[in-house]
């Protein structure tokens, strides 16, 4: 299994791409930045807290994700939102069927197009997502995602964007390659490429 992320993201030129769609999404989501401890331990144990020292929820990394991160030379314990790293709580709901999903995902530095991504799925009960997910507007994303599957195997997510305030109403299209001269069909819809526009990485959107 790869742990490599290789995604380019453009801007859209307009809704022709609702035309195609075969699944929309909702979905919310959170980082444990600076006002929150992540850490893996060597017990493969990813425990995160608040400022206050607080237990925010813990989960056990799977044994595959946790051997990946020492092949990259990670050491444990090891400081997850720190060097470039990212730790993020999302929810997704499925607009047909109301199913939900929750995921953790921990997102090391890009170089180039790539960057390492490891996605756990976990329980509702691992962390109080309504209390996580109750905060001001600014702190959290929030965005509608319509998914278009491609005759190639890739597929196009193209998000419309409700949190925070400052980018509401940005549509952003993205699609993640096997490799990063993969060649793929370009839709009429799609605008400028902003892969490497760090303004339009999500996180960077919060305050």
């Amino acid at each position: 299994m790869s742990y490599i992320e290789i995604e380019r993201k453009f801007l859209v030129k307009n809704s022709s791409f609702l035309q195609k769609v075969t699944q929309v999404k909702h979905i919310s989501q959170i980082y444990f930045e600076k006002d929150f401890s992540c850490i893996i331990g060597t017990d493969r144990i990813l425990s995160i807290k608040n400022i206050k020292g607080d237990s925010v929820g813990e989960i056990t990394v799977p044994n595959d994700v946790f051997t990946n991160m020492k092949e990259i030379d990670i050491t444990f314990p090891f400081k997850v939102n720190d060097n470039g790293w990212i730790c993020r709580l999302r929810k997704e709901v499925d607009e047909a069927t109301s199913k939900d999903r929750v995921e953790l995902t921990i997102k090391g530095p890009h170089s180039g197009l790539s960057k390492p991504e490891y996605n756990i799925s976990i329980s509702n009960h691992n962390f109080d997502m309504e209390a996580l997910m109750n905060v001001d507007d600014n702190k959290k994303i929030e965005k509608k995602r319509c998914v278009i599957d491609n005759k190639d195997g890739t597929k196009w997510e193209i998000d419309t964007f409700i949190c925070p305030p400052k980018v509401k109403g940005l549509i952003l299209a993205e699609i993640e390659l096997p490799d990063e001269s993969f060649d793929f069909k370009v839709p009429e819809w799609l605008g400028d490429e902003v892969s490497d526009d760090s303004q339009y990485y999500n996180k960077n959107m919060l305050s």
